[in-house]
């Protein structure tokens, strides 16, 4: 593969060059030529049929609505040299997490919450929304978003330490953290229990049936609004059940890091309990 010659304009040639790359370092250190083959090569097979496929269809770009939980700092792009920031996306008609880059300039004062990203491409696997070159991406605001009919990431709070070392990487999208400062490979969950601590700037809960406890940072920036917004609601819910969008950094256990809530709301024991079930059953 090395040996093939790669087309295209400068940008295109530079980043497809260090996948390359990347592609044959892999291999040097894969188990096998098998676990190669199946675990890396065909998953990029498959991105690149539908890479070909919507280059092929009548209809290449789309508009989707998305909930925006994260914007990085800008940050100068090594490709197109522009400056950039990367939005974490939740996006219901899609069942996904994504990101998607956008000028800086785009990006500047934009609030969290329900957004029209127009004249995309979603790229599955890599968990990419990829831009139509000089449009402008966001379009306002979108509809209303309701946190609790997000079923395709809830999870069981009894889990939720867990899946932090999970290997699955098509599941991880980049999320800025109020503990790095910056960008990190995370995943999006909705869990629900009961608020049982509440102090300074990190909430305590406990599951439904009362097993486990998990402690979560407030965002610093939240959908709740900032992170004093966020503390004096979660003030306000202690000792009540909760839903909370959080996200887990990937190797939670070993990096020293702990979930972020980006989103609180009040709820029911009925309503926990059942979100509880539904994440269960998912994984």
């Amino acid at each position: 593969m090395g040996g093939q010659s790669v087309s295209g304009n400068p940008r295109c040639k530079r980043a497809f060059s260090d996948f390359i790359f990347w592609l044959s370092v892999v291999k040097k250190y894969s188990i096998d030529d098998r676990v190669y083959s199946t675990q890396f090569v065909e998953p990029l097979r498959c991105f690149a049929r539908t890479r070909i496929s919507l280059g092929e269809a009548s209809s290449k770009w789309m508009n989707v609505e998305g909930l925006v939980v994260s914007v990085s700092r800008p940050f100068q792009d090594r490709y197109s040299g522009g400056e950039l920031v990367e939005l974490g996306v939740i996006c219901p008609i899609l069942r996904a997490t994504m990101n998607i880059r956008i000028p800086a300039s785009q990006g500047k004062g934009l609030s969290l919450g329900a957004h029209t990203l127009s004249q995309v491409q979603p790229y599955p696997l890599v968990n990419r929304l990829h831009p139509l070159d000089g449009k402008k991406t966001l379009s306002g605001s979108g509809g209303r978003i309701r946190v609790g009919e997000l079923d395709f990431i809830k999870l069981s709070l009894n889990d939720l330490e867990d899946v932090g070392v999970s290997a699955a990487l098509e599941d991880y999208i980049m999320v800025r953290t109020t503990q790095k400062k910056s960008r990190v490979l995370s995943r999006l969950f909705v869990v629900a229990g009961k608020l049982v601590a509440c102090s300074s700037n990190w909430i305590t809960l406990k599951s439904v049936d009362d097993r486990f406890s998990v402690k979560m940072l407030m965002a610093d920036r939240s959908l709740n609004g900032s992170g004093s917004d966020m503390g004096e609601l979660c003030a306000s819910l202690e000792g009540q059940f909760v839903r909370v969008l959080c996200s887990v950094p990937w190797c939670l256990r070993t990096k020293n890091a702990y979930p972020e809530a980006l989103y609180i709301e009040g709820g029911s024991r009925e309503e926990a309990l059942l979100d509880d079930i539904k994440g269960f059953v998912r994984v």
